[in-house]
């Protein structure tokens, strides 16, 4: 019965993998529109010289945004970030940047710190009711409807929410999936596995419907909120010291009777794209900031990568030393691929010989990243706070 147990869960990913396709996917709208609502992107940029210029780029191409303001913060950045905004924006009167050199108080990530500062600098502001906020990472890029699509699909989610039933409050938050890309070979490996471990695990159908803090998947890299959702949560101060504060976010407005979803930008090549890590050692050393607490704490954390490592390592090892049931781990190794290959695929809106080759090595993929958990496990019980762009990262 144990050994059949990795084949059942492999096969049951798979299955809830290829249920969330009819789900996942942002629709693409080819809106152009004349009028909406007002938009207002908030860009925090620490050190981002190298990758904001695009995104601004992109931005200003965006089309199908009637009313749009873009405002980027330089949080202290010790490269020419400001610089490369400035020369990116050309005059574009749309777009702002302010720059901060206060460093976080206690308890507060850097990133959380720098939106709420810019937020609560432009939301006092007059300006126009019921405006759409856009949360972007700077290293985020976007094709020239996937801003107009992100906006539609909120605005279709946020009615469907207030229309669900009378105990719904009407808070939404959509987040939008990029598709992660990499250039060396750990971040093919593991980056996959960002999408792949939730397009596995959480039934969007179900758990969009009836909505539970616990099943609440986001991401920090594209969010769509609207004014009233992030004032009545207390903005990013809900959620000040929170590693990862976009599931956090998603987290706190389940438990005010909101709703969350969450959608991947599918394209060719990505509608939507990110490229976290630029070489091996930020991937592990991004990975380690957040996993543990994505988790919700070590021991959590632990027992998953433990789990992780019974259901998609140890099949491969019995097939390589040619020991227990070949049949059962052949199956489980199987619907383990076929899962990653299917989420890789939802999430790019294609596959490439990489994809195919980054997905026949997913027990190796569980593996590192259960090493991953595990040094981040070990350090938070060592009491050693993980350092990200300078700063210390606060125990969530």
């Amino acid at each position: 019965m144990a050994r059949a147990l990795p084949a059942a869960v492999s096969l049951t990913t798979l299955a809830i993998t290829a249920c969330n396709a009819r789900t996942a996917r942002l629709r693409a709208t080819g809106a152009r529109a004349e009028a909406g609502p007002a938009v207002d992107v908030f860009i925090p940029a620490r050190d981002e010289a190298q990758r904001i210029g695009g995104l601004i780029a992109d931005l200003r191409s965006s089309r199908g945004i009637a009313h749009l303001r873009v405002h980027i913060l330089d949080d202290a950045s010790a490269d020419a970030t400001g610089d490369v905004v400035r020369r990116a924006v050309a005059g574009d009167p749309r777009f702002d940047l302010r720059v901060s050199y206060k460093e976080p108080p206690a308890g507060w990530t850097g990133k959380s710190f720098a939106l709420q500062r810019l937020t609560d600098a432009v939301l006092d502001e007059p300006g126009q009711a019921d405006r759409v906020l856009v949360f972007l990472d700077a290293d985020v890029r976007l094709e020239p409807d996937a801003l107009a699509d992100a906006v539609h699909a909120f605005g279709v989610g946020a009615r469907a929410g207030r229309a669900a039933s009378a105990g719904s409050s009407g808070l939404f938050l959509l987040s939008i999936w990029p598709a992660q890309l990499a250039d060396d070979l750990l971040g093919r490996l593991v980056q996959p596995l960002l999408a792949w471990s939730w397009l596995a695990t959480v039934p969007l159908d179900l758990t969009e419907r009836r909505p539970r803090a616990s099943t609440a998947v986001a991401i920090g890299q594209f969010l769509v909120t609207d004014e009233r959702t992030y004032r009545s949560i207390g903005g990013h101060r809900g959620v000040a010291g929170a590693v990862a504060e976009d599931v956090a976010l998603a987290r706190l407005i389940r438990t005010r009777g909101g709703r969350t979803a969450v959608r991947t930008s599918r394209a060719p090549g990505g509608r939507v794209r990110c490229r976290m890590y630029d070489n091996p050692r930020q991937t592990w050393s991004g990975h380690r900031r957040w996993l543990v607490a994505a988790f919700g704490g070590p021991i959590t954390a632990a027992a998953v990568a433990v789990g992780a490592a019974l259901i998609w390592v140890t099949p491969a090892l019995e097939l390589v030393c040619r020991r227990g049931n070949s049949r059962m781990a052949g199956a489980a190794l199987a619907a383990g691929i076929s899962s990653r290959l299917v989420a890789r695929r939802l999430e790019t809106g294609h596959l490439s010989p990489v994809d195919f080759a980054s997905a026949t090595t997913h027990p190796a993929a569980i593996a590192i990243s259960a090493a991953v958990v595990a040094d981040a496990v070990v350090a938070d019980l060592r009491g050693r706070r993980p350092v990200w762009r300078g700063r210390a990262v606060p125990r969530s």
